[in-house]
């Protein structure tokens, strides 16, 4: 079934050509990687990373910071209106007045008396000192909480809870129990330190401490998710967005705390059109190393020399010494057609099998020489399986040249339809790169991709490789048995038809 003088002959007729291309395609295949690999690309990417990164964390700690603010402000006003408000209540009632209130109530409640009915009670007994219910009912309500105890560290801590509950609230039902959580911690937290200090404000206390504490907080939640931040930065940005928030309140008084908020910490992503901002995000998390390497050689120029190749060299196995009479010398020998078939079947596939063998060691030998850069994202065994899915391709389009080659006696003929078949299979994955999901948004043309309908190369999936999936599989499956079953009808024919010698 093989012949060694017909392999011999093929290997001498066609080694030139063979070395030229396994040359050339592993010379810039070379070049490709060590360029790519060391050159400035990711590092614009990066650049650009950073910029958006820094942008969309900067917005983050805004708000933040504008939103804490605003609350804290709010709760401290609230402290010290809620505060002043008891202690002119306790002093119009005088503390003998809480203790009459407080006790006939007591009494009311021994007797039997449900809490409403009491106060409604108390209300009506107290109506001729000027006592509201709704002063009845603060004045029972912290008796309830604290008793007789009157004093400021007392009261204060009263109020305080109050505020805080009040904010809990809130927040509650705004951003759910997580962020209340958090909101009510730090308004006790805020408030006791506020009341530690008697030289600021409320407003620039609260602007000052809530600075500190996104400086703290927000640089320890950007740690958990990889991003590092220095507190003393993040603290600037958040009192510098405070201060702009501040002016603007002081400006405009009566516009929406929310809206403010939402209009100061927009970041640039937020000012483009939604297809821009998905384009830029895209950009952002571009694997450029992979792209070129994955998807623009392997699939597009790293093809283009060996499918060249293949059309000369699976029209000169056949096709070519038929057309010439060359094959009537073989075939007066004892060689049988057969045995000529399989013979340059295993010719060309071991050719193919070589050079992209040939491949794998350069850009292996390429990816140790350029070393552990963070530009390069493609393994040695990724760039193995790449290799291999290249192979495979080609050997699936080989078996199309190589039946054309042994279905025509023309060489023309099997040149034109299998050359022909072949590169158009190249031209219409080139085309269909610019429609793939590999290339970002901002200059992919969705049209395009229809080209990847026609094309069996399309079936080589390297970014399968690249992702660590294992949808190239059963793609390589159907290519091998492509190629597979082109080389048996290949050999049906050759054996069955009519041959000019």
């Amino acid at each position: 079934m093989f012949s060694k003088p017909l392999f011999k002959q093929s290997c001498k007729a066609n080694a030139v050509v063979w070395g030229l291309v396994t040359f050339a395609t592993c010379f810039m295949l070379a070049v490709v990687i060590l360029i790519i690999g060391t050159s400035d690309a990711s590092n614009i990417r990066d650049s650009m990373v950073k910029v958006f990164q820094d942008d969309y964390v900067n917005a983050k700690i805004d708000e933040t910071a504008m939103r804490y603010y605003h609350i804290t402000e709010g709760a401290l006003e609230a402290y010290e209106e809620k505060k002043e408000a008891f202690r002119t209540l306790i002093e119009g009632v005088t503390e003998e007045g809480y203790v009459t209130v407080t006790q006939g109530y007591e009494t009311l409640v021994a007797g039997g008396a449900d809490d409403e009915t009491a106060r409604a009670t108390i209300d009506s007994q107290t109506s001729a000192l000027g006592l509201t219910r709704e002063y009845v009912d603060v004045l029972i309500d912290y008796y309830l909480a604290c008793g007789s105890d009157l004093s400021e560290p007392t009261v204060s801590s009263y109020i305080m809870n109050g505020v805080a509950d009040g904010v809990t609230a809130q927040i509650l039902a705004q951003y759910g129990q997580e962020a209340a959580d958090s909101a009510r911690g730090m308004m006790t937290g805020a408030i006791e330190a506020y009341l530690s200090q008697d030289a600021l404000s409320t407003t620039d206390f609260a602007a000052g401490y809530i600075a500190e504490l996104v400086g703290e907080q927000m640089s320890e939640l950007l740690l958990q998710e990889g991003l590092t931040y220095v507190p003393a930065e993040i603290e600037a940005e958040a009192a510098e967005a405070i201060r702009n928030f501040r002016g603007r309140l002081l400006v405009d008084p009566d516009q929406d705390a929310d809206v403010l908020i939402a209009e100061l910490c927009s970041s640039i992503l937020d000012e483009f059109p939604e297809d821009v901002t998905v384009a830029l995000e895209e950009i952002q998390n571009l694997d450029v190393f992979g792209l070129i390497v994955g998807a623009v050689f392997f699939k597009a120029a790293g093809l283009l020399l060996p499918m060249v190749y293949t059309i000369m060299t699976a029209n000169n196995l056949i096709a070519g010494q038929v057309d010439s009479g060359s094959m009537a010398y073989v075939l007066s020998t004892p060689t049988k057609r057969g045995k000529v078939i399989f013979t340059q079947m295993c010719f060309l596939v071991l050719s193919l099998f070589s050079m992209f063998a040939l491949t794998t060691l350069t850009g292996v030998v390429c990816l140790a020489a350029i070393g552990d850069r963070t530009a390069v994202t493609v393994s040695y065994g990724e760039m193995v399986l790449l290799n291999l899915g290249a192979f495979i391709t080609m050997f699936a389009i080989s078996g199309i040249c190589f039946l054309a080659s042994a279905w025509f006696n023309r060489s023309k003929q099997a040149t034109t339809w299998g050359g022909g078949l072949s590169m158009f299979f190249l031209v219409t994955i080139i085309l269909g790169m610019f429609g793939s999901k590999v290339i970002p948004s901002a200059i992919r043309i969705d049209a395009m991709n229809y080209f990847n309908y026609v094309t069996i190369i399309s079936l080589f999936d390297s970014i399968s490789i690249l992702n660590g999936t294992l949808t190239f599989l059963w793609k390589l499956a159907i290519l091998a048995a492509i190629g597979i079953a082109c080389y048996a009808v290949s050999a049906i024919r050759f054996r069955k038809k009519d041959l000019p010698l």
